[in-house]
């Protein structure tokens, strides 16, 4: 019987680090897209910056209606893709976070089964201890009679 469970916990265990392997691999996975992500919105910040200040030195200058209508065109352009890039983000950070949570939970279950392994594997070793000094003792016993 307790060979059996050993077997079937040890096929679960191999599970439970595989499903905690795979969480792992999500979680690097949501983690590169946060961080491109960031970078991606770190661009259109910079970006932006630089064609503002473009503008402002431009402004100096005289330009024409059509070209201070393609500058304000652009930094709408700019703006809303800045706050698609910033709610992409905000979901990416959300996934991150569930994926987090996801890998916390799948590392405590295969925490536990290590656990229950390690004191299985104890409560044999001990068992072999005392069955190994029963036969030691017998023997001398069986010494002392003779």
């Amino acid at each position: 019987m307790s060979l059996h469970f050993q077997a079937s916990l040890r096929r679960l265990l191999r599970l439970r680090q595989s499903l905690e392997r795979q969480e792992e691999m999500k979680l690097s996975l949501a983690a590169a897209r946060l961080n491109a992500a960031r970078a991606g919105l770190e661009q259109a910040r910079a970006a932006g910056q630089q064609q503002q200040q473009a503008l402002r030195i431009a402004l100096t200058d005289q330009l024409s209606g059509a070209e201070l209508q393609v500058a304000m065109l652009q930094r709408q352009a700019d703006t809303g893709r800045e706050q698609r890039l910033q709610a992409k983000m905000a979901e990416l950070q959300t996934a991150h976070a569930e994926q987090t949570q996801t890998l916390l939970g799948r590392t405590r279950d295969r925490k536990i089964l290590d656990l229950l392994q390690a004191h299985c594997q104890k409560i044999e070793r001990r068992n072999q201890l005392r069955r190994e000094q029963a036969a030691l003792d017998e023997a001398f016993l069986l010494g002392k009679q003779k």
